[in-house]
């Protein structure tokens, strides 16, 4: 049965005409095979994954994007876009509470499918709303609040705990049913003895045998060092790759649109929280063009951002091995947090 795309908010082709024409021969048939598991994305989507696997939605996404450069994606049916990113939101939405184990036996899995998709599904979204000409409908303040919180989540829940002990959960609070890779008791050993330290892009890290010691306010017990290893945590590091590249996504969006001070101050929050993480030197990087269109784009929240900065800086530590530079549109800007 040939599949109902909706109305049109264009004086140009009808949906149905528009979405088989040669431009749109990659994306309409991927199109039709996710709409056809709506109800599945409404009953049960941990399992769309066995339908519709990630590599297709990032198949999906590709040919997305092809059509948002050559702006005919913005000429698609509005109905049917909206429906499409319901769609999506219904697939990484309910991913935001996988929370990923840390033990070394799990550090060289595959991302697991359920939340492979929801990533893909989220980077989607993304693209939608930051494509040429593209309604403002599809920008709504409640959709954009849903992927800044599944963003926010995953950094404090699943990446940050993985570079820096100062950011590890409570061992009672780390086994849950939401929990992804758990492959040993809770008796055995967190020892990495055979995890080397080769850098991967995240920073090699110190043993943390202290992992379980009781944390100090704002960082590790004693002069135990912060950052843990997690070179070799690729489940980590493939969900860190698909957040940088939400965050190309979120510089894109500020600039193309006016958000709330609810968005922009959540925001706000969650790319300043990046920056006193230890070991995630990529990511910080990523978050860098965000903060500077936000705080270019809106001046009354300026101050917010230089206050937030300079209260922080004393989680850093006070030396030049501390020392970060980042390069910044051919420029290496360093930053040292005793300089400040």
């Amino acid at each position: 049965a040939a599949m109902d795309y909706g109305g049109s908010h264009h004086n140009g082709p009808g949906p149905d005409a528009l979405l088989a024409s040669a431009p749109f021969a990659k994306f309409t048939p991927l199109l039709d095979d996710l709409l056809e598991h709506e109800e599945l994305v409404r009953s049960a989507p941990h399992e769309l994954h066995a339908h519709f696997p990630a590599v297709k939605m990032a198949s999906f996404r590709a040919a997305l994007a092809t059509l948002a450069r050559q702006r005919l994606l913005a000429r698609a049916p509005l109905d049917m876009l909206l429906r499409l990113t319901a769609l999506l939101r219904g697939v990484f939405e309910p991913a935001s509470s996988l929370v990923l184990s840390l033990d070394a036996q799990s550090a060289n899995a595959p991302l697991h499918p359920h939340l492979a998709l929801a990533l893909e599904a989220l980077l989607t979204v993304l693209a939608i709303m930051t494509a040429p000409g593209i309604p403002r409908q599809l920008r709504s303040e409640d959709l954009i609040e849903a992927v800044l919180t599944f963003t926010k989540t995953h950094l404090r829940v699943n990446i940050f705990p993985a570079h820096d002990i100062s950011y590890l959960r409570p061992s009672s609070a780390s086994a849950s049913a939401n929990t992804l890779y758990t492959g040993r008791s809770d008796g055995e050993s967190d020892d990495d003895d055979d995890v080397d330290d080769d850098d991967d892009g995240f920073g090699d890290h110190a043993s943390d045998d202290n992992s379980s010691a009781p944390l100090a306010a704002g960082g590790a017990r004693g002069k135990a060092p912060r950052a843990r290893k997690a070179a070799k945590l690729r489940t980590v590091n493939m969900l860190t790759t698909k957040i940088i590249d939400a965050f190309a996504a979120w510089r894109a969006l500020v600039q193309l649109t006016t958000h709330s001070d609810t968005v922009v101050l959540g925001l706000t929050s969650m790319i300043l929280s990046t920056f006193f993480v230890e070991g995630v030197a990529p990511l910080q990087l990523a978050t860098l063009p965000v903060i500077q269109s936000i705080f270019a784009r809106y001046p009354l929240h300026r101050l917010t951002i230089l206050e937030d900065i300079l209260t922080s800086l004393d989680k850093l530590p006070v030396s030049r091995r501390g020392l970060r530079s980042y390069r910044i549109e051919h420029e290496i800007v360093p930053f040292l947090p005793g300089s400040a």
